[in-house]
């Protein structure tokens, strides 16, 4: 150590119980809208007369069709900074009330398989009911619909628990209609 020096800082408390907020670090979940599909797609659809930069040129074959067109004029560059300045969507939020994140995982897996042959998740996976996906040394599986009880039943019966986590309120919000 080189040189210590005392330094005040302020801790965040609570409102209501007035006692310090500590950090808790847990892993989240993201929706990748920096993604070309989504961000880059939503820059080509705007007229190129009203772009100020050409820096969402089409990657892989994709082109907008230029079709939107903001009136006033001065709004597309809004529209523009906005989608620009788009970070990944941190969907997670450690609450008791919500939809949970449709994800199982099991510890019990640590090699990445989700069983044998003879499995009771495999005609699910076969199927598109459910899908699983590798990630670092984790398997994680996810149900495409969310009243698959008999889906449910298999993955929990397989000993995989579903995240604790539910879904950021906007992001649950647009489920709704759907």
């Amino acid at each position: 150590v080189e040189e210590v020096r005392p330094h005040r800082h302020s801790v965040g408390h609570s409102y209501r119980s007035h006692v310090a907020i500590e950090p808790y670090l847990s892993d989240q979940w993201y929706v990748k809208v920096t993604d070309d599909r989504l961000r880059g797609f939503a820059q080509r659809a705007l007229a190129s007369d009203q772009r100020t930069t050409d820096t969402h040129k089409a990657q892989k074959g994709v082109e907008g069709d230029g079709g939107l067109r903001f009136y006033p004029a001065r709004y597309a560059k809004t529209y523009e900074t906005w989608h620009d300045n788009l970070r990944d969507w941190c969907i997670s939020r450690q609450l008791w009330w919500g939809h949970r994140i449709p994800v199982w995982h099991s510890f019990q897996n640590p090699e990445g398989s989700i069983g044998n042959e003879d499995s009771k998740l495999h005609p699910f996976l076969q199927d598109g009911r459910m899908s699983g996906q590798l990630f670092g040394d984790r398997t994680f599986i996810c149900i495409r619909d969310e009243d698959d009880f008999e889906a449910i039943k298999a993955i929990e019966d397989a000993g995989w628990k579903q995240d604790p986590d539910v879904l950021d309120t906007w992001f649950s919000s647009a489920l709704w209609p759907l």
